[in-house]
């Protein structure tokens, strides 16, 4: 049987990874697309029994509130009162909480519900400026992850645990001591730092702004997030779906996650029969729309459907109404009562949690002390089913609404004729070039570089050449890096000369730092510079021009070789001139008066023309890109990781450049 969501019993901890590490195993079991919530008062407040179950309420009733019109994905957010006794622990490394609140939800295949989270959040802690919230997710500080091109230096997942906080709707970031930047943070010490000084801490506007840009729309995008249209279907699920618009979200899923077991009932439709049937307004979130729209199925006619013809205007509203009430009937039918543990799906995903998490210690299946957990564990998942919306419970609910709701079919079909028209689904069908605008938009380069008609060809260049001359390690370029630990390119045309005594001694010269970064037995720097040199792949010097001398040079000279020739036999005249540099005088001679040397864009000074190196790599640079129109190339490889992706100003800037 499916089950509709994850399990959390009690969820304590931060089963992310994000905050509260070391929470007792039993209440640490939460699903991959979980999002956690903690909100914690004052000391004085969160010891006071009765004041922690005032703020439980006022806040329950403002989570209600700026959460009436939404329709959760999966599961819907509440909060939980977590008393600092009470709280159930079988192991000694258990996290001393304060009393706190405490909410969970899955947020499924919407990341959008994580974010509304983060609103409410927000919003709450506006309206009760008392409450100090951690919210973390299975990737933990989810909130830095988004500003991570912000983040300060010593910022990272594991130095920020118990270390992000939101108070009085801004986010706060306790960084480490400088003198110790690995030392751990209890939560307790850090709900006492913002609790005493939480001006001190907010973080600065260029990360907080990251956060908000997720959440700046809301609460007017829920209404955007919305799908609204009708279908036909059993009146049994039109009453339900009147009377609770978020059960939508469980049949979705239920049916979506159907097995061979559940297809069996859907033949059977003890609870919703096709007979008995009537048009409905039903309102979607569009994720479930996407996913019930798009999710096969054949109905059975021995049920009793009988669809339109697929090119019939009624087939939509007919196929979505078979598929909800077979979601409704799967749901139903697992509301068994006294049901086995053993033959529960959530039972198994939370033991094969607390397996994961070493709860058992290695001790051997079904022994004495294994035996012990496990009734252990059995008596705190039953006594914290409320925690867990499952199928079983759901399903119950269903029953327990079907035998209090009015199911006359005339009342539906009197507001047939007045239910609103259907939303348009065209947004189901996204053009290619908008989902490439969407992603580049969204997970994209930022824009470090820019090209226009004013672009100065010295200054790309320029940023060009340095970008080439970093070095790049398994995580990309770090710009970062000091430039003494970075290799130096020698200057064109220049013949290094290392001795022996140089070459043994060089790896014993550099730092250990170096040494441990690198751990190979050879110079890097050299082998770098050596294959740069070979790939040919920096900007000629600004020096350059029509008469300049063959980028052949880095080979040695001429002169060299004539003097290694001497040498060898010293009754050899020595040549005092290149032969080599003869003959490219030469053919720069002949090459001046052919086509090839007018393509070139030059520059006069004091009389002298000679080829402007910058103007040329920027234009042929934009012909490039140019004619490589989006797909991969030279050019584009170069470009993108720079942050530059637009070239509707290709034509202008080339006009200019001619």
């Amino acid at each position: 049987m499916s089950t509709t969501a994850g399990v959390n019993v009690g969820g304590v901890g931060a089963g992310g990874g994000g905050g509260g590490a070391g929470a007792a195993p039993l209440e640490r079991v939460a699903p991959e697309d979980a999002v956690e919530v903690y909100l914690f008062a004052s000391a004085e407040e969160a010891a006071d029994v009765h004041r922690l179950e005032q703020m439980h309420s006022q806040a329950s009733q403002i989570i209600a509130q700026l959460s009436t019109d939404y329709i959760w994905h999966k599961d819907s957010f509440a909060l939980h009162k977590r008393l600092h006794n009470n709280n159930v622990s079988l192991s000694d490394t258990e996290t001393e909480y304060p009393s706190h609140m405490y909410g969970m939800s899955c947020y499924g295949d919407n990341i959008e519900d994580e974010w509304f989270i983060v609103y409410l959040i927000l919003e709450l802690t506006k309206r009760m400026p008392n409450l100090i919230a951690q919210i973390v997710d299975n990737d933990g500080e989810f909130l830095l992850i988004e500003a991570a091109d912000s983040l300060p230096s010593w910022a990272n997942p594991s130095s920020c645990i118990n270390r992000v906080f939101i108070s009085k709707g801004k986010l706060h970031i306790i960084p480490p001591n400088s003198s110790n930047p690995d030392e751990e943070i209890s939560i307790n010490d850090a709900i006492s730092k913002i609790a005493l000084n939480s001006d001190s801490y907010v973080a600065k506007n260029e990360i907080f702004n990251h956060v908000k840009e997720r959440i700046v729309e809301y609460p007017d995008k829920i209404r955007d997030m919305m799908h609204q249209t009708t279908v036909y279907t059993p009146v049994g699920v039109a009453a339900l779906l009147k009377e609770d618009p978020n059960l939508i979200s469980a049949a979705v899923h239920a049916f979506c996650n159907r097995d061979p077991i559940d297809m069996k009932v859907c033949r059977a439709m003890k609870y919703f029969p096709p007979e008995n049937r009537v048009n409905t307004s039903v309102k979607f979130t569009k994720c479930l729309y996407a996913m019930l729209t798009h999710n096969s199925f054949t109905a059975d006619r021995r049920t009793g459907w009988n669809l339109p013809p697929p090119n019939s205007p009624q087939y939509k509203s007919h196929s979505l109404g078979v598929k909800l009430a077979c979601g409704f009937e799967i749901l139903v039918s697992q509301a068994k009562p006294n049901q086995p543990l053993e033959s529960n799906k959530a039972w198994d995903t939370y033991l094969n949690g607390l397996k994961t998490r070493n709860y058992f210690q290695g001790l051997l299946e079904h022994s004495q002390q294994y035996n012990v957990l496990l009734e252990n564990a059995k008596d705190y998942f039953i006594n914290h089913l409320d925690y867990v919306k499952m199928t079983p419970i759901v399903g119950k609910r269903i029953l327990d609404m079907l035998s209090d709701l009015n199911l006359d079919e005339r009342v539906f079909r009197k507001e047939e004729p007045l239910l609103p028209d259907d939303d348009d689904d065209k947004w189901l069908l996204i053009d290619p070039k908008d989902l490439e605008n969407l992603l580049q938009n969204r997970y994209g380069q930022k824009n470090f570089v820019s090209l226009t008609s004013e672009t100065n060809p010295i200054n790309f260049s320029g940023k060009l050449n340095e970008f080439l001359e970093q070095t790049s390690g398994i995580e990309g370029v770090d710009l970062q890096e000091s430039e003494e630990n970075l290799p130096t390119r020698p200057k064109r045309g220049i013949k290094v000369k290392r001795n022996s005594k140089e070459s043994s001694n060089s790896a014993s010269s550099r730092s250990p730092s170096l040494t441990r970064k690198y751990k190979v037995d050879f110079d890097p720097d050299q082998f770098s510079n050596a294959v740069q040199n070979i790939l040919d792949l920096v900007i000629p010097d600004d020096n350059w021009n029509l008469e300049s001398e063959s980028d052949f040079s880095n080979y040695g000279s001429d002169d060299d070789l004539a003097a290694d020739v001497y040498d060898l036999n010293p009754s050899q005249p020595k040549k005092s001139e290149s032969t080599m540099k003869n003959y490219m005088k030469e053919m720069d001679s002949q090459l001046s008066e052919t086509t090839l040397a007018k393509s070139f864009a030059t520059t006069n000074k004091d009389g002298n023309t000679s080829v402007d190196v910058n103007t040329n790599v920027l234009k042929n640079m934009m012909q490039s890109y140019q004619e490589e129109a989006g797909g991969s190339g030279p050019a584009g490889n170069i470009l993108e990781p720079l942050g530059f992706t637009k070239f509707e100003h290709f034509n202008s800037i080339d006009d200019e450049v001619d």
